[in-house]
Protein backbone atom coordinates (compact mmCIF):
# COMPACT_ATOMS: atom_id res chain seq x y z
CA UNK A 1 0.00 0.00 0.00
CA UNK A 2 1.07 3.20 -0.63
CA UNK A 3 1.46 5.20 2.49
CA UNK A 4 0.18 8.90 1.42
CA UNK A 5 -2.91 7.15 -0.02
CA UNK A 6 -3.57 5.67 2.99
CA UNK A 7 -3.12 9.32 4.92
CA UNK A 8 -5.38 11.09 1.81
CA UNK A 9 -7.95 8.73 3.63
CA UNK A 10 -8.16 10.49 6.73
CA UNK A 11 -8.96 13.85 4.86
CA UNK A 12 -11.67 13.42 3.10
CA UNK A 13 -12.76 11.06 5.58
CA UNK A 14 -13.08 14.52 7.43
CA UNK A 15 -14.37 16.19 5.20
CA UNK A 16 -17.41 13.95 4.93
CA UNK A 17 -17.77 13.92 8.97
CA UNK A 18 -17.63 18.31 8.21
CA UNK A 19 -20.35 17.99 6.13
CA UNK A 20 -23.10 16.69 8.43
CA UNK A 21 -21.89 19.59 10.92
CA UNK A 22 -25.20 21.00 9.49
CA UNK A 23 -26.85 18.83 12.13
CA UNK A 24 -24.89 20.62 14.99
CA UNK A 25 -25.94 24.08 14.29
CA UNK A 26 -27.17 26.28 11.16
CA UNK A 27 -23.91 28.31 10.82
CA UNK A 28 -22.64 24.87 9.67
CA UNK A 29 -25.40 24.86 6.98
CA UNK A 30 -23.37 26.44 4.42
CA UNK A 31 -21.78 25.08 0.78
CA UNK A 32 -17.85 25.42 2.89
CA UNK A 33 -18.87 22.26 5.28
CA UNK A 34 -21.85 20.85 2.89
CA UNK A 35 -19.37 19.59 -0.01
CA UNK A 36 -17.19 17.95 2.52
CA UNK A 37 -19.67 14.92 0.82
CA UNK A 38 -17.17 14.83 -1.96
CA UNK A 39 -14.68 12.70 0.29
CA UNK A 40 -17.26 9.46 -0.68
CA UNK A 41 -16.67 10.07 -4.66
CA UNK A 42 -12.48 10.27 -3.83
CA UNK A 43 -13.42 6.87 -1.72
CA UNK A 44 -14.68 5.35 -4.70
CA UNK A 45 -11.67 6.13 -7.54
CA UNK A 46 -9.45 5.68 -4.30
CA UNK A 47 -10.96 2.08 -4.21
CA UNK A 48 -10.67 1.35 -7.98
CA UNK A 49 -7.07 2.27 -7.65
CA UNK A 50 -5.86 0.35 -4.91
CA UNK A 51 -8.15 -2.66 -5.58
CA UNK A 52 -6.34 -3.12 -8.98
CA UNK A 53 -3.16 -2.00 -7.00
CA UNK A 54 -3.20 -5.12 -4.83
CA UNK A 55 -5.40 -7.83 -6.83
CA UNK A 56 -5.03 -6.92 -10.98
CA UNK A 57 -2.17 -8.52 -11.18
CA UNK A 58 -2.56 -11.94 -9.21
CA UNK A 59 -6.18 -12.47 -10.95
CA UNK A 60 -4.35 -11.91 -13.96
CA UNK A 61 -2.32 -14.58 -12.46
CA UNK A 62 -5.09 -16.87 -11.51
CA UNK A 63 -6.49 -15.85 -8.12
CA UNK A 64 -9.72 -17.63 -7.17
CA UNK A 65 -12.66 -15.20 -6.84
CA UNK A 66 -13.85 -16.63 -3.57
CA UNK A 67 -10.50 -15.70 -2.05
CA UNK A 68 -10.81 -12.03 -3.19
CA UNK A 69 -14.70 -12.17 -1.95
CA UNK A 70 -13.70 -13.31 1.59
CA UNK A 71 -10.90 -10.87 1.83
CA UNK A 72 -12.92 -8.09 0.79
CA UNK A 73 -16.22 -9.22 2.98
CA UNK A 74 -13.48 -9.36 6.45
CA UNK A 75 -12.47 -6.02 5.59
CA UNK A 76 -16.01 -4.37 5.16
CA UNK A 77 -18.66 -6.62 6.73
CA UNK A 78 -17.77 -6.43 10.85
CA UNK A 79 -17.72 -3.15 11.30
CA UNK A 80 -20.86 -2.26 9.04
CA UNK A 81 -22.82 -5.15 10.93
CA UNK A 82 -21.50 -3.43 14.38
CA UNK A 83 -22.14 0.41 13.49
CA UNK A 84 -25.79 -1.12 12.25
CA UNK A 85 -26.54 -2.58 15.08
CA UNK A 86 -25.61 -0.01 17.34
CA UNK A 87 -27.99 2.59 14.90
CA UNK A 88 -30.65 -0.38 15.36
CA UNK A 89 -30.35 -0.02 19.57
CA UNK A 90 -29.56 3.46 19.96
CA UNK A 91 -32.23 5.33 17.05
CA UNK A 92 -34.48 2.95 15.25
CA UNK A 93 -35.76 0.24 17.61
CA UNK A 94 -36.35 2.55 20.55
CA UNK A 95 -38.79 4.58 18.29
CA UNK A 96 -40.30 1.28 17.12
CA UNK A 97 -41.15 0.23 20.97
CA UNK A 98 -43.24 3.48 21.13
CA UNK A 99 -45.31 3.35 18.81
CA UNK A 100 -45.82 -0.77 18.66
CA UNK A 101 -47.57 -1.57 15.42
CA UNK A 102 -47.28 -4.64 12.80
CA UNK A 103 -46.49 -1.90 9.95
CA UNK A 104 -44.57 -0.19 11.99
CA UNK A 105 -42.37 -3.32 13.18
CA UNK A 106 -42.60 -4.85 9.48
CA UNK A 107 -41.12 -1.56 7.93
CA UNK A 108 -38.26 -1.44 10.86
CA UNK A 109 -37.51 -4.81 10.12
CA UNK A 110 -37.37 -4.70 6.48
CA UNK A 111 -34.70 -2.16 6.33
CA UNK A 112 -32.59 -3.59 8.76
CA UNK A 113 -32.34 -6.42 6.20
CA UNK A 114 -31.40 -4.58 3.19
CA UNK A 115 -29.17 -2.51 5.64
CA UNK A 116 -27.23 -5.58 6.24
CA UNK A 117 -27.12 -7.14 3.46
CA UNK A 118 -25.82 -3.68 1.67
CA UNK A 119 -28.71 -3.27 -0.33
CA UNK A 120 -31.09 -0.13 0.75
CA UNK A 121 -28.61 2.19 -1.86
CA UNK A 122 -30.56 0.40 -4.90
CA UNK A 123 -34.28 1.80 -3.27
CA UNK A 124 -34.47 5.30 -4.65
CA UNK A 125 -36.17 6.32 -1.70
CA UNK A 126 -34.09 8.56 0.92
CA UNK A 127 -36.25 6.95 3.46
CA UNK A 128 -34.42 3.59 2.71
CA UNK A 129 -30.87 4.45 1.89
CA UNK A 130 -30.20 6.82 4.28
CA UNK A 131 -32.22 4.73 7.58
CA UNK A 132 -29.87 3.33 10.18
CA UNK A 133 -26.53 4.43 10.12
CA UNK A 134 -26.95 6.39 6.85
CA UNK A 135 -23.12 6.52 5.52
CA UNK A 136 -23.03 3.11 5.17
CA UNK A 137 -24.98 3.64 1.75
CA UNK A 138 -21.71 4.03 0.28
CA UNK A 139 -20.80 0.35 1.50
CA UNK A 140 -23.34 -0.97 -1.14
CA UNK A 141 -21.33 0.84 -4.14
CA UNK A 142 -18.35 -0.55 -3.18
CA UNK A 143 -19.74 -4.05 -2.92
CA UNK A 144 -21.04 -4.04 -6.24
CA UNK A 145 -17.36 -2.67 -7.25
CA UNK A 146 -16.39 -6.11 -5.48
CA UNK A 147 -18.36 -8.14 -7.16
CA UNK A 148 -17.58 -6.19 -10.48
CA UNK A 149 -13.76 -5.63 -10.57
CA UNK A 150 -12.84 -9.43 -11.52
CA UNK A 151 -14.74 -8.90 -14.76
CA UNK A 152 -13.18 -5.81 -15.28
CA UNK A 153 -9.41 -7.00 -15.04
CA UNK A 154 -9.70 -9.84 -17.30
CA UNK A 155 -12.26 -8.57 -19.94
CA UNK A 156 -10.97 -4.41 -20.03
CA UNK A 157 -6.91 -5.77 -20.38
CA UNK A 158 -6.81 -2.56 -22.84
CA UNK A 159 -5.87 0.78 -20.84
CA UNK A 160 -6.69 2.89 -24.19
CA UNK A 161 -9.94 1.09 -24.00
CA UNK A 162 -11.17 1.40 -20.95
CA UNK A 163 -10.74 5.34 -20.99
CA UNK A 164 -12.68 5.40 -24.11
CA UNK A 165 -15.51 3.65 -22.44
CA UNK A 166 -14.97 6.10 -19.10
CA UNK A 167 -15.58 8.77 -21.72
CA UNK A 168 -18.32 7.62 -23.00
CA UNK A 169 -19.82 6.68 -19.77
CA UNK A 170 -19.03 10.35 -18.30
CA UNK A 171 -21.22 12.05 -21.63
CA UNK A 172 -23.77 9.75 -21.05
CA UNK A 173 -24.15 10.57 -17.52
CA UNK A 174 -23.82 14.23 -17.69
CA UNK A 175 -26.87 13.95 -20.03
CA UNK A 176 -28.90 11.83 -17.95
CA UNK A 177 -27.76 14.05 -15.22
CA UNK A 178 -28.77 16.79 -16.89
CA UNK A 179 -33.02 15.94 -17.54
CA UNK A 180 -32.94 14.36 -14.36
CA UNK A 181 -35.61 16.80 -12.13
CA UNK A 182 -33.98 18.29 -8.61
CA UNK A 183 -35.94 16.07 -6.09
CA UNK A 184 -34.39 13.12 -7.76
CA UNK A 185 -30.39 13.84 -7.51
CA UNK A 186 -29.86 11.89 -4.73
CA UNK A 187 -32.16 8.83 -5.84
CA UNK A 188 -30.66 8.46 -8.67
CA UNK A 189 -26.95 9.71 -9.29
CA UNK A 190 -25.57 10.21 -5.41
CA UNK A 191 -26.31 6.74 -3.96
CA UNK A 192 -27.55 4.25 -6.55
CA UNK A 193 -24.53 1.70 -6.95
CA UNK A 194 -24.58 1.19 -10.80
CA UNK A 195 -24.09 4.58 -11.32
CA UNK A 196 -21.00 5.28 -8.96
CA UNK A 197 -19.26 2.51 -10.47
CA UNK A 198 -17.89 4.90 -13.71
CA UNK A 199 -15.75 6.27 -10.56
CA UNK A 200 -14.08 3.06 -9.57
CA UNK A 201 -13.20 2.51 -13.20
CA UNK A 202 -11.65 5.62 -13.25
CA UNK A 203 -9.46 4.40 -10.13
CA UNK A 204 -8.57 1.61 -11.78
CA UNK A 205 -7.58 3.28 -15.21
CA UNK A 206 -5.40 5.74 -12.99
CA UNK A 207 -3.53 2.88 -11.32
CA UNK A 208 -2.65 1.70 -14.92
CA UNK A 209 -1.57 5.17 -15.65
CA UNK A 210 0.83 5.13 -12.51
CA UNK A 211 2.05 1.41 -13.45
CA UNK A 212 3.27 2.93 -16.95
CA UNK A 213 6.59 4.61 -15.48
CA UNK A 214 6.87 6.53 -12.63
CA UNK A 215 8.33 10.58 -13.80
CA UNK A 216 12.37 11.25 -13.18
CA UNK A 217 11.59 14.71 -12.17
CA UNK A 218 13.10 15.87 -9.10
CA UNK A 219 11.73 16.42 -5.80
CA UNK A 220 11.17 20.31 -6.47
CA UNK A 221 9.09 19.16 -9.66
CA UNK A 222 7.17 16.69 -8.42
CA UNK A 223 6.08 19.34 -5.01
CA UNK A 224 5.22 21.82 -7.44
CA UNK A 225 3.28 19.69 -8.92
CA UNK A 226 1.27 18.56 -5.80
CA UNK A 227 0.68 21.57 -4.41
CA UNK A 228 -1.12 22.87 -7.94
CA UNK A 229 -3.33 19.34 -7.71
CA UNK A 230 -4.38 20.73 -4.15
CA UNK A 231 -4.91 24.17 -5.58
CA UNK A 232 -7.06 22.41 -8.83
CA UNK A 233 -8.67 20.20 -6.39
CA UNK A 234 -9.33 23.28 -3.65
CA UNK A 235 -10.64 25.75 -6.30
CA UNK A 236 -13.17 22.69 -7.95
CA UNK A 237 -14.40 22.55 -4.43
CA UNK A 238 -15.46 26.54 -4.03
CA UNK A 239 -16.35 27.03 -7.47
CA UNK A 240 -18.74 24.04 -7.37
CA UNK A 241 -21.30 26.25 -5.17
CA UNK A 242 -22.18 27.63 -8.96
CA UNK A 243 -22.51 23.87 -10.48
CA UNK A 244 -25.64 21.95 -10.48
CA UNK A 245 -26.10 19.75 -7.75
CA UNK A 246 -26.89 16.71 -9.71
CA UNK A 247 -23.06 17.35 -11.23
CA UNK A 248 -21.31 17.36 -7.84
CA UNK A 249 -22.19 14.01 -7.30
CA UNK A 250 -19.77 12.56 -9.03
CA UNK A 251 -19.00 13.87 -12.67
CA UNK A 252 -17.46 16.96 -11.84
CA UNK A 253 -15.26 16.30 -9.16
CA UNK A 254 -13.62 13.04 -11.35
CA UNK A 255 -10.48 14.92 -12.96
CA UNK A 256 -9.23 16.25 -9.78
CA UNK A 257 -9.48 13.33 -7.40
CA UNK A 258 -8.25 11.21 -10.47
CA UNK A 259 -4.84 13.78 -10.61
CA UNK A 260 -4.75 14.06 -6.65
CA UNK A 261 -3.97 10.07 -6.82
CA UNK A 262 -2.05 9.46 -9.58
CA UNK A 263 0.52 11.95 -8.46
CA UNK A 264 0.24 11.52 -4.89
CA UNK A 265 0.78 7.82 -5.93
CA UNK A 266 4.02 9.16 -7.35
CA UNK A 267 4.78 10.31 -3.41
CA UNK A 268 7.66 12.76 -4.99
CA UNK A 269 7.43 16.03 -3.35
CA UNK A 270 7.82 17.47 0.00
CA UNK A 271 3.31 17.55 0.65
CA UNK A 272 4.27 13.43 -0.08
CA UNK A 273 6.91 13.32 2.61
CA UNK A 274 4.65 14.84 5.04
CA UNK A 275 1.80 12.46 4.54
CA UNK A 276 3.93 10.07 4.57
CA UNK A 277 4.58 9.97 9.32
CA UNK A 278 3.59 7.59 11.06
CA UNK A 279 0.43 9.82 12.79
CA UNK A 280 -1.05 10.91 9.36
CA UNK A 281 -1.09 6.61 8.24
CA UNK A 282 -2.39 5.71 11.36
CA UNK A 283 -5.11 8.44 10.89
CA UNK A 284 -5.63 7.38 7.41
CA UNK A 285 -5.59 2.95 8.98
CA UNK A 286 -8.90 4.34 11.16
CA UNK A 287 -10.27 6.02 8.54
CA UNK A 288 -12.95 3.33 7.92
CA UNK A 289 -13.84 3.32 11.63
CA UNK A 290 -14.13 7.32 11.45
CA UNK A 291 -16.27 7.22 8.06
CA UNK A 292 -18.72 4.89 9.73
CA UNK A 293 -18.76 6.05 13.50
CA UNK A 294 -19.31 9.24 12.91
CA UNK A 295 -22.51 10.27 12.12
CA UNK A 296 -23.79 7.69 14.89
CA UNK A 297 -21.65 9.89 17.32
CA UNK A 298 -22.78 13.35 16.08
CA UNK A 299 -26.49 12.06 16.12
CA UNK A 300 -25.92 10.23 19.84
CA UNK A 301 -24.08 13.95 21.43
CA UNK A 302 -26.70 15.84 19.93
CA UNK A 303 -29.58 13.93 21.78
CA UNK A 304 -27.63 14.10 24.57
CA UNK A 305 -26.70 17.44 24.57
CA UNK A 306 -30.90 18.17 24.17
CA UNK A 307 -31.38 15.67 26.97
CA UNK A 308 -29.74 17.54 29.49
CA UNK A 309 -30.01 20.83 28.08
CA UNK A 310 -26.56 21.58 27.28
CA UNK A 311 -25.42 25.26 26.17
CA UNK A 312 -22.23 24.46 24.00
CA UNK A 313 -20.70 26.55 21.54
CA UNK A 314 -20.80 24.73 18.14
CA UNK A 315 -17.08 24.69 17.72
CA UNK A 316 -16.74 23.43 20.76
CA UNK A 317 -19.56 20.21 20.40
CA UNK A 318 -17.61 19.78 16.90
CA UNK A 319 -14.25 19.22 18.54
CA UNK A 320 -15.81 17.08 22.07
CA UNK A 321 -17.48 15.10 18.94
CA UNK A 322 -14.26 15.06 16.66
CA UNK A 323 -11.65 13.42 19.64
CA UNK A 324 -14.82 10.78 20.51
CA UNK A 325 -15.04 9.60 17.06
CA UNK A 326 -10.92 9.50 16.79
CA UNK A 327 -10.52 7.66 20.30
CA UNK A 328 -13.50 5.52 18.81
CA UNK A 329 -12.05 4.49 15.76
CA UNK A 330 -8.61 3.95 17.04
CA UNK A 331 -9.58 1.45 19.73
CA UNK A 332 -11.98 -0.13 16.99
CA UNK A 333 -9.48 -0.78 14.74
CA UNK A 334 -6.93 -2.18 16.93
CA UNK A 335 -9.41 -4.19 18.95
CA UNK A 336 -12.17 -5.24 16.64
CA UNK A 337 -11.52 -4.96 12.74
CA UNK A 338 -7.74 -6.11 12.34
CA UNK A 339 -8.86 -9.38 15.01
CA UNK A 340 -12.11 -10.17 13.17
CA UNK A 341 -10.80 -9.78 9.30
CA UNK A 342 -7.74 -12.10 10.72
CA UNK A 343 -10.22 -14.56 12.63
CA UNK A 344 -12.97 -14.17 9.46
CA UNK A 345 -9.74 -14.68 7.12
CA UNK A 346 -8.50 -17.89 8.81
CA UNK A 347 -11.94 -19.24 9.26
CA UNK A 348 -13.32 -18.93 5.76
CA UNK A 349 -10.10 -19.32 3.43
CA UNK A 350 -9.24 -22.64 5.20
CA UNK A 351 -12.83 -24.14 5.10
Amino acid sequence: MIDVLTSLRAVFAFLVFMSHWGMIDDNFDSHVFFEGYVGVSFFFVLSGFIIAYNYEDRFLQGLKKKNFYIARFARIYPLHILTTLLSAVLFVFPVVIDNLSFFGIANAMGKFVLNLCLLQAYIPESVVYFSYNSPSWSLCCEQLFYLLCPFVFVKFRNTFSLGVIILLVIVLMSFGMWITPENRYNDFWYVNPVLRFPEFLLGVLVYRIYKIRRPNWPVVIYSLIEILCIALFIGFYIMAEYVSLVYRCSVYYMLPIALLILVFSWSGGVVSKMFSNKIFIWLGETSYGFYLYHFILVSLVIRIFNMFELDCEPWLEVLIIFVLTLFVSGISYSRFEKPMNKWIKNKLLKA
